[in-house]
């Protein structure tokens, strides 16, 4: 799996990708969060680490929801996301 590009990708289907990837590898729940750290490449993990700063958070959903917030374009987003 290849590091999650703004620039290149959009973050829904990087989302959905990332999902099945570890669907299919049967990655363990309580591996998630170290295999989506590890995936995403170090600009974006750098971006995470700023906006959860002082520490990350360590439950994947609130993860995601960061990821989420950050890059999934803004016109895909519904009143109820703000």
């Amino acid at each position: 799996m290849e590091p999650f590009d703004d620039s290149a990708s959009d973050w829904t289907l990087y989302d959905e990708r990332l999902t099945s990837f570890l669907r299919f590898n049967k990655v363990p729940e309580e591996d998630k969060v170290h295999a989506f750290l590890s995936f995403i490449g170090p600009k974006s993990y750098g971006l995470l680490k700023f906006l959860t700063a002082p520490s990350l958070p360590a439950v994947q959903q609130d993860l995601r929801r960061f990821a989420e917030d950050t890059w999934r374009p803004l016109g895909t987003r519904t009143v109820s996301d703000r």
